[in-house]
């Protein structure tokens, strides 16, 4: 029997996306940064080098991390993951996005895009 609302402090209220990616990096052959807070993610991705700021020159590519802030500053609080970039949209599947997860899609200039973890691929 699986954990249900209200068990070990989860609810409708939990903001688990980032434990939704650090679960799906826990069952790749790489090793991501796993975080259950996006504060600590943006900062494991900085701290080695891996981080790219929304609006440069940088593209982001398929299982790069997408960090967005709602107010459009610079607070994030929600992250997901590239699927792909398409004319100038960014495709993404989002843990937490309306309570499941959810396929998105933002265009690359969306003020609420923070910015990138890029995912070492080698």
């Amino acid at each position: 029997i699986g954990a249900s609302w209200g068990q070990n402090g989860w609810g409708p209220d939990t903001p688990w996306c980032a434990c939704f990616l650090s679960w799906a990096a826990a069952q790749t052959a790489g090793d991501p940064p796993r975080f259950a807070d996006v504060d600590e993610g943006i900062a494991a991705f900085q701290s080695d080098g891996r981080w790219a700021e929304a609006g440069g020159e940088y593209t982001p590519i398929p299982g790069d991390y997408i960090f967005f802030d709602w107010g459009g500053g610079s607070d994030p609080a929600h992250v997901g993951a590239v699927l792909y970039v398409e004319n100038d949209w960014v495709y993404t599947i989002e843990g937490n996005s309306g309570g499941r997860v959810a396929v998105q899609r933002y265009a690359l200039s969306d003020p609420r895009i923070v910015g990138y973890g890029l995912l070492d691929w080698t």
